[in-house]
Formats: C-alpha cells, structure tokens, sequence
C-alpha cells in the first residue's frame, strides 16, 4: 500500500503543498498533536492516541513535500533492518518517553539556518510516528489509510488571507466526512 502519492495528491490538491515550509506551522500542529495524544493517554482513549500519532505522520510528510524531499529516501522505506531496531527500543516507551522525543526532535526542526537539519528531523518525526503506531500493536499502512481517508472526505478551500486550507464544518460538510474504524488496523499476532 502506497500511502506517500495520497498525502502528495492530498497536499496538492489543497494548495498546502505550494506554501513556502513554515516551522512555526508544522511546530503548531505537532504541540496540538501532542496535547491530544497527552488528554488520550490520561483518558485512556486509544482511539485519539492512534489518531495524534497518525496525524504526527501525516503533517511531517506534508512539511517534507513542501521542501521537495524524495520520500522513497526514508528510513522507512528504505532501512527495515534500523526501522525493526527502533521499535524493539521503543516498545517500552511511556508517555513521558513520547512527548521528550518530540520536543527533542522539535528544537531541531528549528534550526532554520540549514534546511537539511530541518528535513532530516521531519523525516525522523515521520519515522518515530510509524514507530510508535507498531508499538501501541497497530499496521501504520491501515491507519494512515483510514487518517487519509478523512482528510480526503472533507470539503474546504484554500484562504489565501489566512494562508491555509479551510475544512467546511458545516452539518452538510460533516455528514460527509468518514469516521475512522482503527479496529481493522490491528497488527495480528502481535503481543505487546
């Protein structure tokens, strides 16, 4: 399953992937993630932890097309042998564990000196993501299927004022949009 072309179409079609790469954006939407993934792991609400994560994964990827990266060049793509390493080292990390790696990788992403420091920890956000979806026991492919899935079911426009696309939430536009089901998404014979 191919997901990159999707998010690619996805970005284009929105206009998101014409913006000039923004790290105060991209550092915005990963703080918001993790809020969500924070008020998930203390309601115990797997579902909204799946989801942040996810959508961790899908804004790096955006943020790398933006800089013209060759997303067949990641880690996860490209490197099973290190990507199979990073989740055996990961499956124990907690929720502290979680949030101390993405801040550390997001005081890097702001280094705007050097666009290659940038791309390089976009790429390990993305990484780190998929990592995390196999440790909490789930197939990344399903899930960013059904994130994407949602994102390509809403409605909006690109606001030229605000310099963002803008999803329709009126009742009309949200009756259309497609409710993730992350219970088919399980790795099966997995224990964790």
């Amino acid at each position: 399953m191919n997901i990159v072309p999707r998010i690619e179409a996805w970005a284009i079609a929105t206009k998101i992937a014409y913006k000039e790469p923004c790290v105060i954006d991209y550092v915005a939407n990963i703080t918001e993630e993790c809020g969500e993934w924070l008020l998930a792991c203390k309601q115990n609400d797997e579902t909204e932890r799946i989801d942040a994560v996810a959508d961790i994964f899908i804004f790096s990827i955006t943020e790398l097309i933006k800089y013209d990266y060759d997303i067949a060049q990641m880690k996860m793509f490209t490197d099973g042998a290190k990507f199979i390493l990073n989740w055996y080292l990961s499956s124990a990390m907690g929720r502290n564990d979680f949030n101390y790696h993405i801040i550390s990788h997001l005081s890097n992403i702001d280094k705007l000196s050097d666009p290659r420091t940038t791309i390089l920890n976009l790429d390990i956000m993305a990484n780190f993501a998929v990592t995390q979806m196999i440790t909490m026991g789930y197939d990344h492919f399903k899930v960013i299927d059904e994130v994407l899935k949602v994102i390509e079911s809403r409605e909006g426009e690109w606001s030229r004022e605000q310099g963002k696309w803008l999803k329709d939430m009126s009742v009309e536009a949200q009756a259309k949009w497609h409710v993730p089901d992350y219970s088919n998404c399980k790795l099966a014979g997995v224990l964790l």
